[in-house]
């Protein structure tokens, strides 16, 4: 019976070191997969950021496209006006 048990021990020590070998590796994975969570997370939030800044950006390539707007900077900026209209110039400023 102790010649059992005398064999038994050397095992039982190679299983709690084989499980505990398995059992460092599924840390390091778990750690290892939060980390990868996170920057996916942050990652996923600059790309939502950049597409908030592209979708302005759209629109306001809309805007100036428009014959209005062309309009409103060639009076305000470039002193522009159609042909037969006055314009008047406020003394004062």
């Amino acid at each position: 019976m102790k010649n059992k048990r005398k064999n038994n021990i050397p095992k039982r020590i190679f299983c709690l070191i084989v499980f505990a070998y398995i059992g460092y590796i599924l840390f390091q994975q778990y750690t290892y997969i939060s980390m990868i969570s996170k920057e996916e997370k942050k990652y996923i939030n600059e790309i939502n950021k950049q597409k908030s800044v592209a979708a302005s950006y759209e629109k306001q390539k809309k805007l100036y496209n428009t014959d209005a707007y062309v309009e409103g900077i060639a009076r305000q900026k470039l002193g522009m006006v159609y042909p037969g209209e006055k314009m008047f110039v406020d003394a004062s400023k």
